[in-house]
């Protein structure tokens, strides 16, 4: 049996309902969907239906799968689904989307594709509303009330909007209406759905929610005593599903904030005319010199990780680079009982020659408190 064969044997015996156009596709894409979950079934065929756990009461529902490319909301009939594997099968762009922080009232009475998370959602009787988030920062409330002229599939909608895992990424078609909803970022609008397709689906229990890993620690102190105490998310939980925890807003901007960061460090000292130099982080002896320094093989030779560029540095300085910087990981075995402790950081290092006293980096044109000042 052929090594490709023998692996969709494999998967096929988990999952019955597997479509032969992945012998077509060539497997590529399975190792994206969770087979050791049984209530996720996957087909590929955009004419047949999937049947996924509904969150609400675990009870199988028949979703039907949709072309991604072949639904542009068009028209005004109400629609659901999940979409098929979409697979880069077209360079047209099948939908142009409105960006979640773009919604305002400029756009009140268009209709609109949105793309987002699914940060809460909830059903009753005859409507639903479910909070869409976007770039972790950004919501809207989308939501459908009873539609007398398609009563049934509205009937489908509510239930299917309702059935949502949240962190789910959605497809949502709708008009955009003037609101005021304040637990929202775009609180003067939300969206009426028209349409709604799930790009990808979450599991429907998650490691932990959103909502109790963007608690602080005072908020959670000060609840310990009421009828209602706040729960947290422990930090080795956070570690182990870093994905998720990058959601959380505050995780979010302090990617962004340590990017901005780099970046301004990088703009200030090349309109200095500094060169971007990358060393190596692999190396056979101690930077600085010390016992404080992680040491590794390297194929039967000692190696260790560079505890700073500084020799490079000189180096590129001799070679008549003359002013240079890097920004790049290091590294200090320096052992602390604390968890929160600098074994690994990014450091921010320059550089440069000098042409007569080591104040030529703070007087007249200063180099460095430029940097600085553009950085703080």
């Amino acid at each position: 049996m052929s090594l490709l064969a023998h692996a969709f044997s494999t998967v096929a015996s988990k999952q019955r309902l597997v479509s032969d156009r992945f012998l077509r596709k060539g497997l590529r894409s399975l190792s994206s969907f969770q087979l050791n979950k049984p209530q996720h079934v996957i087909t590929a065929f955009p004419q047949q239906s999937r049947l996924f756990a509904s969150a609400a009461n675990g009870d199988a529902a028949t979703v039907p799968v949709v072309d991604f490319y072949a639904y542009k909301g068009d028209d005004d009939n109400l629609d659901i689904g999940d979409y098929s594997l979409i697979a880069s099968q077209s360079q047209e762009a099948a939908k142009k989307y409105v960006p979640v922080q773009d919604l305002n009232e400029s756009l009140i009475g268009q209709k609109v594709w949105i793309r987002g998370r699914v940060s809460s959602v909830r059903s009753k009787g005859n409507a639903c509303f479910t909070v869409i988030r976007g770039n972790s920062f950004y919501t809207v409330q989308a939501c459908h009330f009873k539609d007398k002229a398609q009563a049934d599939q509205s009937k489908k909608l509510v239930k299917f909007v309702g059935d949502l895992p949240l962190e789910s990424i959605v497809d949502i078609y709708g008009e955009v209406v003037g609101a005021s909803v304040k637990s929202c970022s775009q609180h003067t609008v939300e969206v009426h759905i028209r349409k709604v397709y799930t790009v990808s689906r979450a599991p429907t229990s998650l490691p932990f929610l959103l909502e109790d890993a963007s608690r602080s620690q005072a908020q959670i102190d000060a609840s310990e005593h009421t009828d209602r105490p706040l729960s947290g998310v422990a930090q080795d939980v956070r570690l182990n599903n870093r994905w998720l925890d990058l959601r959380v807003p505050a995780n979010n901007a302090i990617m962004r904030l340590r990017s901005a960061i780099s970046l301004l460090f990088r703009e200030s000292l090349l309109n200095e005319q500094f060169i971007e130099i990358n060393s190596p982080k692999l190396i056979s002896g101690e930077s600085e010199g010390g016992s404080e320094v992680f040491r590794t093989d390297y194929f039967g030779t000692p190696a260790c990780l560079a505890q700073s560029p500084q020799l490079y540095k000189q180096m590129a300085v001799s070679g008549d680079l003359n002013r240079v910087f890097e920004i790049g990981p290091v590294f200090r075995a320096e052992k602390s009982n604390t968890r929160r402790h600098l074994c690994e950081f990014t450091g921010l290092d320059l550089e440069m020659a000098i042409d007569s006293h080591y104040t030529e980096t703070l007087g007249g044109k200063s180099v460095v408190p430029s940097c600085l000042r553009s950085t703080v």
